[in-house]
């Protein structure tokens, strides 16, 4: 577009300012935004390409880009996760694509992990108490576990002695009962069902307290 002295006028200028904008950088500028900006500039001519590109320029007022910016961009900004790439809200649901790393720890709880693929599924856990159990008396009892069986997929028992000190219910004692356990559990439909040997460690050292939790049952199963 050739130069007219007329679209200087739309500017409220007659002449631009010495030194700043030359007559054929106003023309190319006013070519580049001739759809976008109208009105008069203010107490100044517009800014040449060159000082938006070289100098420190502050724009009052919302702006819209219709490509991306780049480099960097310093001070404050205001948007959301939706409307910033990669962007991350602090609460309500959202799918973030890719690995991600963390450098710290992640405080809070997670209930459940996601898993894709051919196995895809929600991984959870529950939490059973044992509750009351006399070892030295009885060498078995039944929990309900209130989940269905074809969903379980892991089973972890830890016994507490009367001390509160922990053992797994598979505990061996010896190098001589490497092949022999002091105790084993069977995952039934409705039940953990768990066995000691009588003669073992549970029937013997300090697994008697009653009124008294005897450990945890923690199950691993898929939604």
């Amino acid at each position: 577009m050739a130069y007219s002295g007329t679209k200087i006028e739309t500017w409220n200028r007659s002449t631009p300012r010495d030194g700043l904008l030359l007559d054929s950088e106003f023309s190319q500028l006013y070519d580049d935004i001739e759809n976008y900006i109208s009105g008069n500039s203010g107490a100044e001519p517009p800014y040449t390409l060159k000082e938006l590109a070289d100098g420190t320029v502050t724009f009052a007022g919302a702006k819209t880009f219709s490509s991306k910016i780049t480099g960097s961009i310093s001070g404050d900004c205001d948007g959301n996760a939706g409307t910033v790439t990669g962007g991350v809200y602090t609460s309500g649901n959202q799918t973030i694509a890719g690995v991600k790393t963390f450098s710290s720890t992640i405080v809070g709880s997670i209930d459940s992990i996601k898993e894709t693929g051919e196995a895809a599924g929600t991984v959870r856990k529950r939490i059973i108490e044992i509750g009351d159990w006399n070892m030295s008396t009885l060498t078995n009892v039944n929990i309900p576990h209130g989940l269905t069986l074809s969903k379980i997929i892991a089973v972890n028992i830890l016994i507490r002695d009367d001390s509160g000190n922990l053992y797994p219910l598979t505990h061996q004692t010896s190098a001589a009962e490497y092949d022999l356990s002091n105790g084993w559990y069977q995952i039934g439909a409705t039940y953990v069902l768990m066995f000691i040997r009588s003669s073992g460690w549970f029937g013997a050292y300090g697994y008697s307290s009653t009124s008294y939790n005897r450990g945890w049952i923690t199950i691993e199963y898929v939604d």
